[in-house]
Parts: structure tokens; sequence; C-alpha cells
């Protein structure tokens, strides 16, 4: 009987550590505007955990959700595709094991954005309608999920107005997405809640 109840105590410590950790890097995620480098450190430690609980996929999503925030940041085209291929493998990890469909569309999509911006006139074409396709997806496994509504309107944002983009197409999206972020329910702290400031922040730039 001892030896069993040190057996849950040391499973149940070991899993307080890996839940404080992932609170502690995405902590760090949330202070603030950062640099690229400080996103793929920030990864680096996300892809760390990954290899210590590879029976979870939430080290690996936000590994990916780090390197492509870090491709976003980068000017350098061939460091772009870098960064978005490695966060394909992790969340190609994170589909392995199970991980929230929704969630892991989402960040599929901002890969494919990410790759447009290396080249617009030629790759504009090939991946816009993948990202559109994800974030389609993402709704479909969760039409709750906020992120989704955001990405979709952070995308129009920047879309030229006569192709169907600028504020004006973009707020509905937006006052939507706000509107999910405040009805959301994570399984836990260390699930995807991410984007409500971002949210707000494009809100106001539009008004």
């Amino acid at each position: 009987m001892i030896t069993f109840s040190l057996a849950l105590l040391s499973i149940s410590l070991f899993s307080n550590g890996y839940e404080n950790k992932i609170s502690s890097y995405i902590s760090e995620l949330e202070a603030g505007e950062l640099s690229a480098e400080s996103y793929k450190k920030i990864a680096l430690k996300f892809d760390q955990l990954a290899t210590q609980k590879e029976d979870q996929w939430l080290p690996n999503y936000y590994a990916a959700f780090c390197n492509t925030l870090s491709a976003f940041s980068t000017s350098d085209g061939i460091e772009i595709d870098k960064l978005l291929d490695l966060a394909e493998v992790q969340l190609k990890k994170a589909k392995m094991l199970k991980g929230d469909l929704s969630e892991i569309y989402c960040i599929e999509s901002m890969i494919h954005s990410a790759r447009i911006a290396v080249n617009p006139y030629e790759r504009a074409n090939d991946f816009g309608p993948i990202a559109i396709e994800m974030i389609e997806k993402a709704k479909y496994e969760n039409p709750n999920n906020p992120r989704s509504y955001y990405i979709q309107a952070q995308g129009l944002l920047y879309t030229p107005e006569q192709y169907g983009g600028g504020c004006k197409n973009a707020q509905l999206l937006l006052y939507k997405a706000e509107e999910k972020f405040k009805t959301q329910n994570p399984k836990s702290e260390i699930h995807p809640a991410w984007g409500l400031k971002e949210t707000q922040e494009l809100i106001k730039q539009c008004n």
C-alpha cells in the first residue's frame, strides 16, 4: 500500500511539474511583443518538453505556434520557410497524439498565411486557398473556437479591399471572435486560450 501511494505521489508530482512548465512558457509568450529570436527560444523549450512527454500533444502544438509567430516576425524568406517546415512537423505530431483538431487547423492556417509573406505575388494563389480551407476545417471541428474567427479576420484585414478585405469586412468577424472569447471554456489552464488581446487590438485598429 505504501509503495502504491508513493507511486501515485510520484505520478502526481511529475504531472504537476509538466503543467507548471507549460504554464511558465505560456506566461513568457504573454509577456508582451516578442522578437523572432525570443519566439524561437520559447519554441525550443516546448520542443524539449515534447521529448519528455511524448504522449502529450500540447507541447508540440505550442512549439509549432511559437515557430509560426517567429516566422511572422522574420523578414528572411529562407528562414521563414525553415521555421514553418519545423512547425508543420510539430503539428503532425500533435495531430498523431489526437490533439484538438480545431486548434491545430488554426495554426496550420497561420502557417500557410506566413508562407505567402515570402513572396505574395508568387505564393498567394497557392497558399491563400489552403489557409482559408484550414480555417473552415477549424470551424467545422469547433464552431465556438474564437481563434478561428480571429485568424480569419486578421487575414481579411490585411487583404486588399478590392479582393474582399479591409477593416469593413474584418470587423464582423472580430466582434464575433470577441463574443466567443467571452464564452470559451478551455479544458484546463494550459489548453489554448490565446487571442482575446490581439482581437481587441484589431478592433481598436479598425475603429
